[in-house]
């Protein structure tokens, strides 16, 4: 089953070039739960995704003595999808937030159950705009990631 979830991973991947740099997480928003020990966050942001002038990337929740356990956001600016994949034995989710103006609202939430491997949106975001994403493992704590633009 662990094949197949990678391979999940890779779909929710597609139209995003991984070049293994890691960036902070903005400043935008509330601020993420205090890790549990054993839980560290992770973030990316790709500029040359295929859509001009836009970004994506993702962030991710996950035990650090595991390569396999772990939930994840992604946010692909070509298309406007957003994903949540789990890779845990327990609920997560992932809430994508828009910036109108000077404020930043929250656009699309998914949870997913410990049985549900992914779940993926179309979303329609006029180009141009900020986005950011949380995500969070069930009792663990919660991650931000970049901020990108649509």
């Amino acid at each position: 089953m662990i094949t197949g979830k990678r391979t999940v991973t890779a779909a929710l991947a597609a139209g995003v070039a991984v070049s293994g740099t890691l960036v902070a997480a903005p400043d935008a928003g509330a601020d993420p739960a205090p890790p549990p020990n054993g839980w560290n966050c992770r973030a990316h942001k790709d500029t040359s995704d295929g859509d001009p002038g836009g970004s994506s990337g993702w962030t991710r929740r996950r035990w650090k003595f595991s390569k396999s356990n772990f939930a994840e956001a992604r946010f692909t600016a070509k298309g406007e999808v957003f994903g949540v994949y789990n890779g845990t034995k327990t609920s997560v989710g992932g809430t994508l937030y828009v910036k109108y103006g000077s404020k930043w609202k929250k656009k699309k939430t998914l949870t997913l159950t410990s049985d549900q491997a992914y779940k993926v949106r179309n979303l329609s975001i006029k180009d141009g705009r900020k986005v950011y994403m949380k995500v969070w493992v069930h009792n663990r704590g919660s991650c931000k990631s970049n901020i990108f633009t649509a």
